[in-house]
This record gives C-alpha cells, sequence and structure tokens, in this order.
C-alpha cells in the first residue's frame, strides 16, 4: 500500500493586515475522485428507483378499521310508500286516453262528478278472461295536477268475458275537480307496507267499515307475521234505505247459504225498523273447498292469509279500516 509522505514546510506570517496567510496544506488527490463516483452512483441509484418508490408510497394508504354495527340496533326505515325500482307514470286525464300494459288496455276515463265517481273500461287482447284480474292486482290511482296522491282503487271485474266495465265510487274527501292525472299499477304482496294491529280481548284484530257493513278479521302471530284466523260480518239496514228490498233480499239469500255450514255461525234479525246481519267463520273449522265455494264477497279471505294483504286490498276498495 502506498503511503502518503508529509512534507514539513516553514509558515511564514505576513503581518500585513489584508494579507492571506497558508498554514498548511491536505493532498486529496487520490481519494477524492472516489467520493465523487460513488456520489454519482447513489444519485443515479434514487433516479432509477423514484418511480418504483412513488407507488409503494401510493400504494400504502391507511385503511381505516371496520366498524361493525351492533345486529340489535334496528336500521332507520327506509321505505316511504313509493317504489323506486318501479316508478309510477302519470297520465293526463284526457278524452282520448288509453293505458297499455301486456295485454291488457285501459280506456274510456270519466269523472262524474256529480255521483262522485270515476269509471274506465278494461279490454283483454289475445284471448280472455276474468282469471286476468284474479292472479294480477290491478289498481287504479287518481292524482292532483301535482301528482298528489288523492285514492288508490283496486280493479275487479264483476264479470267474465274480455270488456270490463268499472264505476268506482270516490272518497268523501276526495273532490271530483282535483282529479287531474291517472295511473294504473301493479301490486304485488311484497308492496304492501306494515299493518298495526288492536288487540280485543288479547286477540289482534283489524275492523273495516263501508257504508252499512263491518268486517271484522282476527289473527294469530306465527313466525312473526300476522295470519288470519277469524271473519266476522256485520251489517245494519233500515227501512228508509233506498236499497233497503234489495239489500233484504240478498241478505236473505246469504242466510240461507251460510247457515249449516260448520265453523259457521250466521244471524238475519228483523228489527222494528230494518234488519241486522251477523256472520261468524271460524276458517280452520270450515273446509277450504266449501270456503271457496261458498263465501265468493271481495271481503272474504282464506285461512291464514297475511294482514297486509287485508289491509292494502280492502283499503283500495273504499273501505276505512284501522
Amino acid at each position: 500500500m502506498k503511503k502518503n509522505k508529509r512534507k514539513n514546510e516553514t509558515v511564514v506570517i505576513n503581518k500585513d493586515p489584508l494579507a492571506t496567510t497558508t498554514i498548511g496544506k491536505l493532498d486529496t488527490k487520490e481519494n477524492g475522485p472516489i467520493f465523487a463516483i460513488v456520489g454519482i452512483a447513489i444519485f443515479v441509484v434514487c433516479i432509477f428507483c423514484l418511480p418504483y418508490l412513488s407507488e409503494w408510497i401510493a400504494n400504502f394508504s391507511f385503511t381505516p378499521p371496520t366498524i361493525v354495527q351492533n345486529p340489535n340496533t334496528p336500521e332507520t326505515p327506509t321505505d316511504d310508500g313509493s317504489d323506486e325500482d318501479n316508478e309510477t307514470t302519470y297520465y293526463d286525464l284526457t278524452d282520448d286516453l288509453r293505458i297499455t300494459l301486456d295485454t291488457v288496455t285501459f280506456q274510456n276515463f270519466v269523472v262524474d262528478e256529480t255521483n262522485r265517481a270515476i269509471s274506465l273500461d278494461a279490454v283483454i287482447s289475445g284471448g280472455s278472461s276474468n282469471n286476468l284480474f284474479q292472479n294480477t292486482n290491478y289498481y287504479l290511482e287518481i292524482y292532483t295536477n301535482d301528482e298528489l296522491l288523492l285514492d288508490r282503487m283496486r280493479l275487479i271485474p264483476t264479470t267474465t268475458g274480455t270488456v270490463f266495465h268499472f264505476a268506482l265510487s270516490l272518497r268523501s274527501n276526495v273532490t271530483p275537480s282535483d282529479i287531474s292525472k291517472v295511473a294504473i299499477v301493479i301490486k304485488e304482496e311484497e308492496d304492501y307496507p306494515a299493518v298495526e294491529l288492536n288487540e280485543v280481548d288479547g286477540v289482534p284484530t283489524f275492523v273495516c267499515t263501508k257504508d252499512n257493513e263491518t268486517v271484522t278479521y282476527r289473527f294469530a302471530l306465527e313466525e312473526e307475521v300476522y295470519v288470519l284466523k277469524e271473519i266476522e260480518e256485520e251489517a245494519l239496514y233500515e227501512t228508509d234505505a233506498t236499497d233497503y228490498e234489495t239489500k233484504l233480499a240478498e241478505y236473505n239469500e246469504l242466510y240461507d247459504s251460510y247457515s249449516n255450514i260448520d265453523g259457521v255461525t250466521t244471524h238475519l234479525n228483523p228489527l222494528s225498523n230494518g234488519f241486522s246481519f251477523n256472520t261468524t267463520i271460524d276458517l280452520e273449522e270450515v273446509g277450504s273447498a266449501v270456503y271457496q265455494r261458498t263465501f265468493t264477497k271481495d271481503i272474504y279471505y282464506p285461512l291464514n292469509t297475511d294482514v297486509r294483504i287485508v289491509a292494502f286490498e280492502l283499503s283500495a276498495s273504499l273501505y276505512t279500516c284501522e
């Protein structure tokens, strides 16, 4: 190894105030280039690795811990009665309005302000029949010009065939002149909102009234769903009613039809100023075949029907329910 030789030189001090004085020398001519080469190499490596370093820094981001919500904490309800997946189509109520859904065309919409009613026709193309309305729940919705829902009415045919006429009475709180738009919608069971029931003698009960008739539905809670177990129908008509004779004949026929059926108690009582009718049906005791054949009115639902179906459909049939 070659050693550096030191040279001892005499230091001459210049006493001139502005003169510089050399006190020694350091000979680095052999080590200087090595430091320069190492520095350049480090710089080149940093430049080469800079893109990889930037990518690593970008990927190294802080991920906050996931907070698991307490399963016992109820979620905020979001159902406001609207159906975002099936948006309602509103139609201006005009004389030539035609609404077609699948094979059914709804037309001839008329608002009768004098008799407080709205009527329309439904025409089925490509065949019959009444089964289409039995298997599909069609509803007429009426709106103001600002698309405020006034009422919803279920379309239930009273005849068979391919052409149906519907004449629907308006509720007392609906002003006929306010009706500016209509919609035809199809509702499924999952569209029906939840229902709160009152308990009468410990039995969950739902009561619907319309004109002179009252229907009481009694339910049982099974698997967190209120299902129908019993129906009680009551009617009271006075002799001064315009349709008294027609109703008396109708309920006489129902009384004869309902009598002597297991699980059914029925009474038709004459009053000094009219008559009363009462029928109670134990759905668990009445045979299903007999029930379907005998109890054909729209107020009758089969055993274990969900309360949501009863409430939604009867409300759409102009019953007041609670």
